[in-house]
């Protein structure tokens, strides 16, 4: 799927599908079907871009190895084929116009090489650089008109001159087939190069850093890499999707790489083509036929901002540490992390005889009803077998799982004699509110290691 720069039309291309549509504010309309009625493998598609420069002319790669040039002003019994180049011996896999001279195109090809044509000669000459191995992916960096970039099927990302013919830099980041890759477009990503592979990994690349071939993000997504793009106007932003049984879009924050910040979910099989629009709105095709406008505020998902924010784990010398969120009307729109590491004291109470384990075993509750009812009752069970600090434990589940008004409030009318001197403080750099946040730490820490 490829976009007109300078208009709304779109050109979306596959094996059984050639066709113009435009995308307005109320959805898509269908403005040419070139695949209709034909059976020429020309018209079945593998990639397909559109000319930077004019927009009547677009290419695409056909999976009879052609690289196929048309021209939307064209009629006649050809219709729109302004140029057929057979050149490559095999299946050309991408193709890339230079963003700076609309006459240059690049093709890369799984017989290992990539050719660069000059549409003013008709593509009877071409430029040859030898890849070594089938080339997946090749684009050209959109700030300056000599160096592009290529994937590879042995997993490296290459960056090349085209006026040596030779490669600059290597990338070494995939352990299997790096399918994918693009051009950082905000103004602090203009060195940004990005990668996505068979290996499900999204790699980031400063292509600014002469010396360095690590990459400086790494994003593990859940199954193999099949498109990246960079998301405009948001510095470190890139959406991807998979290539195989993953249906969803995702949005990625590299400078926060473990989970996305966005999720997109409309197609029934795996997403083929990505372009955004703007900064929030993005259009989509797939292999289920359908082609998409999403707009992320009203139609995306957050995991990042869903992802519980609590979280209690033990320690190898038998530390409990936990951490949660304090919110409320005092800290209006402020989100307040805490966390807290102790060993809690021996005690023999933790020693359960069987009665004791089967007894809480039977009577204990983790389904049908809400955490904090949940949290009471069990409290109230190991209260029943003299469990207390057991008891204690589910109360801070409780204090930890639940928003109530005013935590520090509700500590005190469940314990009013334990003294509301400041046993514990933790200075949190926000003015008038350090009390409040001192009371509901010596709340947990008192009902832990009373």
């Amino acid at each position: 799927m490829a976009k007109d720069p300078n208009s709304n039309m779109i050109c979306i291309a596959g094996r059984e599908v050639l066709r113009l549509i435009k995308y307005t504010d109320h959805g898509f309309e269908d403005a040419r079907n070139l695949r209709i009625g034909r059976t020429n493998l020309n018209y079945a598609s593998v990639d397909v871009d559109w000319n930077p420069n004019d927009s009547n002319r677009f290419a695409t790669a056909a999976t009879n190895g052609n690289v196929v040039v048309w021209n939307a002003m064209m009629s006649g019994k050809n219709k729109k084929i302004e140029l057929v180049i057979s050149e490559h011996a095999s299946r050309v896999n991408s193709i890339s116009w230079n963003p700076f001279d609309g006459n240059r195109l690049l093709s890369g090809s799984t017989d290992s090489t990539i050719r660069l044509w000059d549409m003013r000669d008709k593509g009877s000459s071409s430029v040859l650089m030898n890849a070594s191995v089938a080339v997946y992916d090749v684009k050209w960096n959109p700030n300056n008109p000599y160096i592009f970039a290529s994937a590879s099927y042995n997993g490296l990302v290459c960056v090349w001159d085209c006026r040596t013919q030779n490669i600059i830099t290597t990338y070494s980041g995939h352990q299997r087939i790096a399918q994918t890759i693009d051009w950082g477009t905000h103004h602090s990503d203009y060195n940004f190069l990005a990668s996505g592979g068979a290996d499900g990994k999204i790699q980031i690349w400063d292509t600014g850093l002469s010396t360095e071939r690590k990459p400086i993000t790494s994003i593990q997504t859940i199954e193999h890499v099949g498109k990246i793009k960079w998301r405009p106007g948001c510095s470190g932003n890139i959406a991807s999707s998979g290539s195989l049984m993953d249906t969803k879009i995702y949005v990625w924050d590299a400078s926060k790489p473990y989970v996305p910040i966005n999720s997109v979910s409309f197609h029934t099989d795996a997403c083929t083509g990505i372009i955004w629009i703007d900064s929030d709105h993005m259009i989509t095709c797939s292999k289920d036929g359908q082609v998409a406008l999403h707009n992320l505020l009203e139609d995306g998902y957050s995991p990042y901002d869903s992802a519980p924010k609590n979280s209690l784990s033990w320690g190898a010398k038998g530390e409990l540490a936990h951490i949660h969120n304090i919110t409320g009307p005092r800290y209006e729109d402020d989100i307040v992390g805490i966390m807290t590491t102790f060993k809690p004291a021996e005690d023999q109470e933790i020693m359960w005889s069987d009665e004791d384990f089967t007894y809480l075993a039977k009577n204990y509750k983790f389904m049908d009803d809400t955490i904090e009812n949940l949290c009471e009752h069990n409290s109230n069970v190991a209260k029943s077998r003299n469990k207390h600090k057991i008891a204690q434990f589910w109360k801070v589940l409780k204090l930890m799982y639940t928003e109530p008004e005013d935590s520090s409030d509700q500590f005190y009318q469940e314990y009013p004699e334990f003294p509301k001197e400041d046993y514990f403080e933790e200075e949190i750099g926000i003015e008038d509110d350090i009390v409040m946040v001192r009371q509901f730490n010596q709340a947990k820490r008192y009902l832990l290691l009373l």
